[in-house]
Order: structure tokens, then sequence, then C-alpha cells
């Protein structure tokens, strides 16, 4: 919310009253002084020498602590997207609203899908042990390019399935956000002991 803020000058996203998916725009903050911060500083070129920020709520000690292994316990979500041709294919593994699937002893998943026009959107929220976790390095990392950058960020570069994309459109004045399917949104890493901390039936 905060990067969103800063760079795009948007809130998160919301359901009108139409059932649509719309993200507010936001132009300042207030200080308790009453000074008033700028937003949305990717949105004009007061910061064009700037070519993009990379950023991750992810990449932090709990990554550290999955790739060292340590015993541990995970909750995680994962972004997820489907046309609605694919979503219809398998109407007893896809259902709409929320559903639950225990994997393991350990290891429960927690899916929530809703319509977003052309698509079937939601994500899958992870409750499991360590052992059963798989994520990379660059996993929930997000690039924003700033469409007014005197020298741009090739978007080629930095472009793989497990990094969203962060653009502007200048004509639109709106936010382009590519989140893949199966990209990380975000993760914690519970370290107490994990044998109090078996799933129990919801």
């Amino acid at each position: 919310m905060a990067i969103n803020r800063v760079l795009f000058g948007i809130n998160p996203p919301r359901q009108n009253h139409f059932g649509e998916i719309i993200q507010d725009k936001v132009q300042y903050v207030e200080k308790k002084n009453g000074t008033k911060l700028e937003l949305g500083i990717f949105t004009n070129d007061s910061y064009k020498e700037i070519s993009a920020v990379i950023f991750s709520t992810t990449g932090m000690f709990g990554k550290a602590i999955l790739e060292s292994k340590v015993d541990a316990m995970i909750r995680a979500t994962k972004y997820r997207q489907f046309t609605i041709k694919q979503f219809r294919a398998d109407k007893r593994k896809n259902i709409l609203g929320k559903s639950i699937k225990r994997m393991s002893s350990t290891h429960e998943i927690i899916s929530l899908r809703y319509p977003i026009g052309d698509i079937v959107g939601g994500c899958d929220m992870h409750f499991c042990h360590s052992s059963e976790w798989r994520e990379s390095h660059v996993d929930g990392l997000h690039i924003y390019y700033n469409p007014f950058a005197e020298v741009p960020l090739d978007k080629k570069l930095l472009n793989t399935l497990q990094i969203t994309q962060n653009n502007y459109d200048t004509k639109t004045k709106n936010p382009i956000q590519i989140h893949h399917d199966g990209c990380l949104v975000s993760r914690q890493v519970y370290t107490n002991d994990t044998q109090s901390l078996d799933i129990q039936e919801v």
C-alpha cells in the first residue's frame, strides 16, 4: 500500500457499488504538523532521474530462514488469476468464493476466487511447515518503472513470471500492474514451537 501510494498515488483496490474493482487516487498525506507530503512521484517528471524502483515485502529475514531450512511454520499468500475458460474447465477444483484444501497434517490452503471483468482472480493462502514450502530469491519482487525517466530501465531485463511488473500510463493516468498467476504477495515465518502450531480444522 505504501509503495503504491508513494510512486503511483493510488490506494488499495476496492469494489464499488457496481461490483467493479477500482483504485482511488490520493495526492498527498498530511503529517501531524500539517506538512503535506506529495504522493504519486512517478505520475509526473519530478523524479525523472530515477529509472525504476525495485521493491519487495518478502525479501527480508524470513527468506533467509527459508533458505537456511530452519524448522518453522509459514503463512504465505499467492495471487491467482484464470481466464473464464480456464476456470470453468475444472468445476470440481475451481470454486467461486472461499474454499479450503488440506494438503497434509501441516499444510492447508485457503483459496478465494471472484470474478473481475473477463477473468477470475483471487489468492491462495498457504499455512504450512517450512519443509513443505518452496520459493526463489525473486519471489515477491516488484519493479516499478518511471514512465518519465530520462534513462528508462529496459523492461526485458527483469521480466520473469515471479516478478510483478508495475508501470503508469501517462495518457489514461492509470497504473498498469501485471501480477502473474502464482506471484508471491506476502509471507510470514513463525519459528516458535512448531508442534503447538499444527493446523486445526476450520
